[in-house]
C-alpha cells in the first residue's frame, strides 16, 4: 500500500502544474467572454465561432506533429547518428532542418 501512495504522490506532483495551466486557460476563456459580451451579442458570437474554427486547425496540427516526438525519442533511445527529422521524414522539407544537417 505504501508503494501505491508513493506513486500517487509523485503522479500528483507532476499533474499539479498541468492542472494549473488548464485552469488558467479556462479562466482566460471566461474573461474573454465577459469582456466581449459587454460589447454585444454579435461580437460574442463571432468570437465563439472564431474560437471553434481555430480549435479545429489547432487539433489537426497537434495530431500531425505528435509523431515527431515519437520518432525523436526512438532515435535518441537507439543513439542514432542521424537527426530525428531525417528519420521521421517530416523535417526534410523544412529549410532550417536542411541548414542544420549541412552544418552538423
Amino acid at each position: 500500500m505504501q508503494a501505491v501512495i508513493k506513486e500517487a504522490r509523485q503522479t500528483l506532483l507532476l499533474a499539479v502544474p498541468i492542472v494549473i495551466g488548464q485552469v488558467g486557460l479556462m479562466l482566460m476563456g471566461v474573461t474573454d467572454s465577459v469582456m466581449i459580451g459587454r460589447v454585444g451579442t454579435v461580437p460574442l458570437a463571432a468570437s465563439s465561432f472564431g474560437g471553434g474554427v481555430f480549435n479545429i486547425f489547432f487539433i489537426v496540427g497537434v495530431g500531425l506533429l505528435a509523431p515527431v516526438a515519437i520518432f525523436a525519442s526512438r532515435a535518441r533511445g537507439r543513439a542514432a547518428t542521424t537527426r530525428p527529422a531525417n528519420t521521421s521524414g517530416t523535417g526534410s522539407s523544412c529549410p532550417s532542418s536542411r541548414a542544420s544537417r549541412r552544418s552538423g
